[in-house]
Parts: C-alpha cells; sequence; structure tokens
C-alpha cells in the first residue's frame, strides 16, 4: 500500500478506502489507485484482511474499567481460603466480564490504609467497590475515613 501510495501521491489511509472502494474517494481517484495497484502487482494480504473483518465486527468486547474488591482479611489468603468464598469470587468474576469489566482484589492493612485505596480507585477512575466479606476479629480498618459517596458499593 505503501507503494501505491507513492505512485499516486495519496496517503496509505486513501489507498486503503480506495481499494476497499470507500465513497469518501472519488470514482476517478478510486480507478487511478486500482490500475497503480495492479501495475504494481498488489495482493491483499489474506490474513490481515481477516483480522481487520474480525476485529470490525466481533460481538466481544474488550474490558474497559475495572470493579475494585476490597478485603479487609490481615492475611488475605484466609478470606480465599473459605470454600464459598472461592465460588462468590468466580461468580463476580464471570458476571463483572460480561459486563465488560474486570474484577481486582485489593487489601486493606497498616501498610495500605483505606485511604490510600481511595485514591488509587480515584486515580485507576474505579467507581464499583465490592467490599468482601469481614472478618471476625477487629482488623483496625478506619472505615469512615473513606469517601463512599464517590462509589457505589456493594456488601457481601
Amino acid at each position: 500500500m505503501k507503494d501505491i501510495a507513492l505512485a499516486v501521491g495519496v496517503t496509505r489511509a486513501a489507498v486503503s478506502l480506495a481499494l476497499k472502494n470507500h465513497p469518501s474517494i472519488s470514482e476517478a481517484r478510486r480507478k487511478e489507485i486500482h490500475e497503480a495497484a495492479e501495475r504494481l502487482g498488489y495482493q491483499a494480504n489474506a490474513m490481515a484482511t481477516a483480522l481487520a473483518h474480525h476485529r470490525h465486527h466481533s460481538r466481544v468486547h474488550p474490558v474497559r474499567a475495572a470493579l475494585a474488591l476490597i478485603n479487609a482479611y490481615k492475611d488475605p489468603a484466609q478470606l480465599h481460603a473459605q470454600a464459598s468464598y472461592e465460588d462468590c469470587w468466580r461468580g463476580a468474576t464471570t458476571a463483572a466480564e460480561k459486563f465488560g469489566y474486570r474484577l481486582e482484589e485489593f487489601s486493606v492493612s497498616e501498610k495500605q490504609p483505606l485511604k490510600g485505596l481511595e485514591r488509587i480507585f480515584l486515580a485507576r477512575n474505579i467507581r464499583g467497590i465490592i467490599l468482601a466479606p469481614l472478618p471476625p476479629e477487629e482488623t483496625g480498618v478506619n472505615w469512615g475515613a473513606f469517601a463512599w459517596n464517590k462509589f457505589s458499593v456493594v456488601r457481601g
């Protein structure tokens, strides 16, 4: 396409559109580009064409946003050790992906206080939070320090 663009004096984008017979390229220019392509022996790359077609027509949409899951256990692995929690995690992850989200777990601790997580969430444009089941013992988390009104929150 680069060689065709140089030969005709147009951009590669114009060549691409002309080879697809796009109406934004005049009929005369399309004819000129098609003739140059034939003269230069241009052949479309079948794999690239198939990939482009798939990307433009695929019903699978990439993940565009994240949801946060806050784990308040002092040892985050203790929450995952609960069999019922693992089922909930898998279900929540599947549901999030179905709607174009990815679910990320964040542990709150003395090293990573809740206020710090708030800054991370806002910086990463995470506005949905799942609050995982809380541990039976006191964790020392200052729940009042978090700006809950800036987020949509579900408590597990």
